[in-house]
């Protein structure tokens, strides 16, 4: 009896002395883990790196707000100064459809009438009532724009569109070309659209985007008209507000320069009336007219047919290339300027002189 009591009280005590064993072994473990933490997270405080990301860096962005200020496309003008092709806006509508979207003082800012929205809205955009109904009656959308039909809206139309003071229609710019004069040496000036300035971007990047001459003189001298876009960098909270009396950093745009051209813009619309006219009489094929300063060669007038309006851009498919300077011709005509030429430079032109020119049998 005495011997089991023994046993048991060895086994009692190696039992105790395992689970202190166990113990310290897990107090150490425990310890040199949260010392791990510890030196981990004193080391990020310190450097301020998770691997080869920067926190502070990532602190700034998260805080920091980046506006881009667009450098504006230089303007061309006619001999005159008189504006061939400049810098614009054009406006997109779109609507706010979620109803938690309010401002701070609880105003809605989104529709809150569904119907009169659209009725308004149709008087504007072409779209019926209904249609536009239609977008605004969609489901769990933040927001709805109108397709097609809402977008390249002029700076008027915004205007009229505001004043009617509906609730959750908001509006974004977007840079355009404008053209006052529409069909006006359409070939020669040429055209400028948006493009993104980053090729080996697979996607479009609205702030990359700029006005790129395609066309004309807008292509050929694309890299000067063309503008430097800043950068206005601001503060913000962790709702995206800005918040006030923060510092703003502001890298100033810089604006393409200007071109001027020795057009005419009188002679060239007077030109432009002529070469319709005769369209719409004789229905040629192809047309090509050219008015030049006899003096100092320079081009004050020039059109072609078919031609196309580089405002609407209408009839632009109906001949790309630049008939005047692109397509061959005989030199026969050339050559006549030229022996005209040399006859006058000579002294020996009398252009109210007749000659016999003789006959054949």
């Amino acid at each position: 009896m005495k011997q089991f009591n023994q046993d048991d009280h060895q086994k009692s005590r190696r039992t105790r002395r395992n689970r202190v064993i166990v113990g310290l072994i897990l107090i150490v473990a425990m310890s040199a883990v949260l010392l791990l933490f510890i030196s981990r997270f004193a080391y990020i405080a310190t450097s301020g790196h998770v691997g080869s990301v920067d926190l502070t860096k990532k602190t700034e962005q998260k805080y920091s707000q980046n506006k881009v200020l667009l450098g504006k496309r230089g303007t061309i003008y006619d001999v005159s100064g008189n504006i061939i092709a400049e810098d614009s806006n054009v406006y997109s509508v779109y609507a706010i459809l979620d109803k938690k979207y309010n401002d701070t003082d609880g105003k809605p800012l989104h529709v809150v009438n569904k119907k009169k929205t659209a009725k308004v809205l149709s008087k504007y955009l072409p779209l019926s009532q209904k249609k536009i109904l239609t977008y605004l009656k969609k489901k769990n959308q933040f927001q709805v724009e109108f397709g097609s039909a809402g977008k390249n809206l002029s700076l008027n139309t915004k205007k009229k569109i505001e004043a009617e003071k509906l609730p959750g229609i908001q509006f974004t710019d977007t840079p355009s070309r404008l053209y006052p004069n529409g069909t006006f040496a359409s070939h020669i000036v040429g055209l400028a659209q948006l493009s993104n300035t980053d090729e080996k971007k697979k996607t479009t990047d609205e702030d990359d985007e700029k006005l790129t001459g395609i066309l004309g003189i807008e292509k050929y001298f694309n890299n000067a008209l063309t503008g430097t876009n800043g950068l206005q960098t601001s503060k913000r909270d962790t709702f995206g507000y800005e918040i006030p009396n923060s510092k703003v950093v502001t890298k100033q745009p810089k604006n393409g320069s200007s071109i001027y051209l020795t057009l005419d813009s009188r002679l060239q619309s007077y030109l432009e009336q002529l070469m319709t006219n005769v369209q719409e009489k004789y229905k040629p094929v192809k047309m090509t007219a050219v008015l030049m300063n006899a003096k100092n060669g320079k081009i004050i007038a020039a059109s072609q047919r078919p031609t196309f309006n580089a405002s609407t851009k209408k009839g632009i498919g109906s001949m790309w290339r630049d008939s005047l300077v692109e397509d061959t011709y005989e030199p026969g005509s050339a050559f006549k300027l030229l022996t005209v030429s040399a006859a006058i430079d000579a002294g020996t032109y009398k252009p109210n002189e007749y000659f016999q020119s003789g006959s054949i049998k």
